[in-house]
């Protein structure tokens, strides 16, 4: 069983781990209102908070760009935030399976 002590505290997160797994599963990549529609938040205050943390962690990048008069946010996962995710996962896994049976031999 994997230490607790060795989670990620960013990613443990529930709203950070699934603004996450929404970008792996899109390919990285995601608009800022598709990632609050994806996870049924309501505020994009929220939104925002959890991904400046995100985003000072080095887990994802955040790009501003114009369409026409409109500003588009997208947020991409960068390679960095793929490797803690995949490590964070697989410690969630360890902690999660029960524990190899031990053999009693009399």
């Amino acid at each position: 069983m994997a230490p607790i002590i060795h989670l990620n505290y960013i990613l443990h997160q529930a709203a950070r781990f699934a603004i996450v797994s929404h970008l792996i599963a899109a390919g990285g990549k995601a608009q800022f209102p598709d990632v609050k529609r994806a996870l049924g938040m309501k505020s994009a205050s929220a939104l925002t908070t959890h991904t400046v943390i995100l985003k000072n962690a080095g887990y994802l990048k955040v790009r501003k760009s114009f369409e026409g008069r409109m500003t588009r946010t997208d947020l991409c996962l960068t390679a960095k935030g793929q490797r803690a995710f995949e490590k964070h996962k697989e410690m969630l896994d360890g902690i999660s399976k029960p524990p190899a049976p031990v053999e009693v031999v009399a």
